[in-house]
């Protein structure tokens, strides 16, 4: 569940997005949305069994994160459709 409120900060309208302590950030793929059930605390890179991306645990959060907090402010589907990773997110440097 997600929910977003405005507030004004210094003559601007700065939005707020939160989201839900129990999204799967870390164990979602950015890429095809496929969740890996298996992943520990401890692992800090995986590779989608869906869709063989490699992932930063990290790297991978901040774009379910991103992605999702933008979405779920204007409403609507959290995976876009033009959602390009970045390359080391790829493997293709």
């Amino acid at each position: 569940m997600t929910s977003s409120f405005k507030q004004r900060s210094f003559e601007q309208i700065v939005e707020t997005a939160f989201i839900s302590r129990w999204f799967p950030s870390s164990k979602q793929c950015h890429m095809c949305g496929s969740i890996n059930k298996e992943l520990n605390l401890s692992d800090r890179s995986w590779q989608c069994g869906n869709c063989n991306t490699n992932h930063d645990r990290d790297l991978n959060a901040a774009l379910n994160l991103a992605a999702s907090s933008v979405v779920s402010a204007r409403g609507g589907n959290v995976r876009p459709q033009n959602f390009e990773a970045a390359p080391r997110e790829t493997g293709r440097e």
